[in-house]
């Protein structure tokens, strides 16, 4: 009897974890082509041979934070703030700072809506019952594109929870020690050379290094 109920237990389990799973990789799916339609790049992990700017990709990393959480709020900058661990005037600055585009801004209330609403889900129901073998095939293109983008393109990874959000300057800073490590690493630890492949000053990279406190081997500037 025993045996029993750890079967049909595990089988439960199981199917409960294949549910969650696919619920997870639907909402991956689902998100990661919104980021595409908004123009939501994920960032390239950083290649020091490249001589890439320190502070050139620092900001592209930053934007992209930041759209990332005004997709997930709908917009809404007071929700983007809290996914963000920002105040709003923190996060209203860096939106002026960086130029910010806001695209997912919400729409004033128009009186008319619910009937334009209504009119336009007619429309989209026929138009979706009539084509939609072309939707599906077009959502499936969508898909291997995002996915072959993906695998061709080595991106810096972040686990942007779209519940709890993550915090901004705790993901700036490990972009940031990727960046120098991978810079210093690169050179042998001359710090002189790892600022001219970042475009830093000398002075610049050497507080950061203390500041990040990082380990390495460092040879004669």
């Amino acid at each position: 009897m025993h045996t029993l109920q750890g079967i049909f237990g595990d089988e439960r389990k199981r199917k409960a974890m294949f549910e969650v799973a696919k619920t997870e990789v639907l909402r991956t799916v689902a998100y990661t082509l919104l980021r595409q339609a908004y123009g939501v790049i994920e960032p390239r992990r950083p290649m020091v041979e490249q001589h890439p700017n320190f502070f050139d990709e620092v900001r592209r990393f930053e934007i992209y934070l930041i759209m990332q959480a005004l997709l997930y709020s709908n917009g809404n900058k007071a929700g983007a703030a809290r996914l963000l661990s920002l105040n709003a005037t923190t996060l209203h600055s860096k939106i002026k700072l960086h130029s910010i585009d806001l695209p997912l801004e919400p729409a004033p209330p128009d009186p008319d809506s619910n009937l334009q609403l209504a009119e336009v889900a007619n429309r989209r129901e026929v138009e979706l019952t009539s084509n939609i073998e072309t939707l599906k095939t077009e959502v499936m293109r969508s898909i291997a594109r995002v996915l072959e983008f993906k695998a061709n393109n080595q991106s810096y990874a972040v686990d942007f929870d779209g519940q709890h959000g993550v915090k901004f300057y705790d993901e700036v800073m490990k972009f940031e020690i990727e960046l120098l490590t991978q810079a210093l690493s690169h050179v042998g630890g001359n710090q002189r050379a790892a600022a001219r492949l970042l475009g830093l000053k000398t002075t610049t990279l050497n507080s950061k290094v203390k500041l990040y406190k990082l380990k390495v081997d460092f040879i004669a500037a």
